[in-house]
C-alpha cells in the first residue's frame, strides 16, 4: 500500500510501473502547496468566537481558524488553530518570523489579540509535506485504492474518495477502501464499513444551476459591454500564459486517460 504524497511518489514511477498501469502517471498532473499551521493559546475564553471555522476573506496569508477548544476537553481558554494556505512569500524566513507575520495579519481581523496573551504556540510550515490542491478536473488525475498492478494500492488524502478533498477524513476514507480492495482480492471476507456524509441532492444542484443561468448570462454581457466600452476587442482571446497551455495539455491528457479507463473498465468519470 502506498500512502505517500503524489510528488513523493514520483521517482517510483519507472517504466515497469508505466507499462504495467500508465493511469497511475497522472498523478504527474496534480498541484500541492503547502498550507503552515499555527495553533495560538490564549490567557482567557473569548465568547464571542463560533464553534465552526471561520475564514478570513482576502486576509494575506488566505487564513483561516477555528477556536477548537469549543470541541476538544481539557481547555478553559480559547486555542486558535490557524491554517494558512498561501505562505509562499513566508518560505525560507525563521520559524519565528513567519510566525510573527502570520500574527499581524491576524490581529486585523481578531482585534481582541491586541490584549489577549499568547501563552504559547506552534507553528508547523509543512514546506515538506505539501497538499494536493482541490483544482478543477484533479479529480481525473486522482488515484484510486485499485490500480492496475496487483499488489499496488493507494492511500492518502489525494486520492479518490467521496470527501473530495485534502482533509484526515479524505485520508482515513481512502485508507480503508485499500485495505478493504486488499482483502478482496485475497479472499477475507470482512469488510469495514465506510461512512457516507450527507450529500446535496443532484437534482436540487442541477435546478440552482438552470436557475441561475440568467444571472451568468447577465455576468457575461455586462463584462463584454464593459470590455467594448473600454475599446477591448471582447473576441480576441488573450495569449495564453505557460499555466494556461499547461492547462491545456491537462485538459488533452484527461481525454486520453478517460479513453484508456474505458478500455480497462475503470469508472473515470465523475
Amino acid at each position: 500500500m502506498l500512502g505517500m504524497a503524489p510528488r513523493d511518489a514520483w521517482p517510483l514511477l519507472d517504466d515497469d510501473v508505466y507499462s504495467a498501469d500508465p493511469l497511475i502517471t497522472a498523478v504527474r498532473y496534480l498541484k500541492s502547496e503547502a498550507m503552515a499551521g499555527l495553533t495560538l493559546y490564549l490567557d482567557r475564553r473569548i465568547v464571542d468566537l463560533p464553534e465552526t471555522h471561520i475564514n478570513l476573506l482576502e486576509s494575506r496569508f488566505a487564513l483561516t481558524a477555528i477556536d477548537v477548544s469549543r470541541h476538544w476537553t481539557g481547555f478553559d481558554c480559547t486555542v486558535l488553530n490557524v491554517i494558512a494556505s498561501d505562505v509562499v512569500e513566508l518560505e525560507g524566513l525563521a520559524p519565528a518570523h513567519a510566525e510573527g507575520e502570520i500574527v499581524a495579519e491576524l490581529t486585523r481581523f481578531f482585534p481582541f489579540l491586541t490584549e489577549a496573551k499568547i501563552v504559547r504556540s506552534y507553528y508547523q510550515p509543512h514546506y515538506s509535506e505539501p497538499l494536493v490542491t482541490n483544482e478543477v478536473g484533479a479529480w481525473l488525475f486522482r488515484p484510486e485504492a485499485v490500480t492496475g498492478i496487483e499488489n499496488l494500492y493507494f492511500a492518502g488524502s489525494a486520492c479518490r474518495s467521496h470527501i473530495d478533498m485534502n482533509s484526515m477524513e479524505g485520508a482515513v476514507t481512502t485508507g480503508l477502501l485499500a485495505a478493504n480492495a486488499i482483502m478482496e482480492r485475497n479472499g477475507i471476507p470482512y469488510r469495514t464499513e465506510i461512512r457516507r456524509p450527507k450529500e446535496t441532492s443532484k437534482l436540487l444542484m442541477h435546478v440552482l444551476r438552470i436557475l441561475g443561468l440568467p444571472v451568468a448570462a447577465f455576468a457575461k454581457g455586462w463584462l463584454s459591454l464593459r470590455d467594448w466600452m473600454r475599446g477591448e476587442d471582447a473576441n480576441v482571446p488573450p495569449a495564453k500564459s505557460k499555466s494556461g497551455r499547461l492547462e491545456d495539455r491537462k485538459r488533452r491528457r484527461a481525454a486520453t486517460l478517460k479513453a484508456a479507463a474505458a478500455a480497462r473498465g475503470a469508472n473515470y468519470s465523475r
